[in-house]
């Protein structure tokens, strides 16, 4: 079962048998969207949705996929988006992963060339503070 839930008016969370994001505002003007699990085709809508709504708030964003532990096409394909969203609307972000997997699917089709990616979530917000 899936369910998306309004915590407050600046955070949110989404929740199946394989994925939880999460929303957060760790402090003014930084939003940080926590994914953990896997991001196949049943979850990436809610994910995509999560991430349009960080988008929408224009705060800087970090999206931290430092507990996803598998990553299908399609959730490459909610990152890309977002990295163009992000620059239409001139919003820095960043993604926090260390996880080879996610590294490697970046590598492969060239995103980790264009994206702003650091090993954790203190090193991404740091990096997105600093744009």
């Amino acid at each position: 079962m899936q369910t998306i839930e309004q915590i407050d008016q600046q955070n949110t969370a989404f929740r199946s048998n394989d994925l939880t994001v999460a929303t957060e505002t760790v402090e003014p003007g930084v939003v940080v969207v926590h994914v953990r699990g896997e991001v196949d085709v049943r979850s990436a809508d809610a994910l995509r949705q999560c991430l349009d709504t960080a988008v929408q708030s224009r705060d800087r964003l970090v999206v931290d996929f430092t507990e996803v532990t598998f990553l299908a096409t399609v959730g490459l394909t909610c990152l890309i988006e977002l990295s163009e969203a992000t620059a239409r609307a001139e919003l820095p972000w960043t993604l926090a992963t260390d996880v080879r997997p996610v590294l490697r699917a970046l590598e492969l089709t060239g995103c980790l060339e264009r994206m702003t990616v650091r090993p954790t979530l203190e090193a991404a917000t740091q990096a997105v503070l600093a744009m």
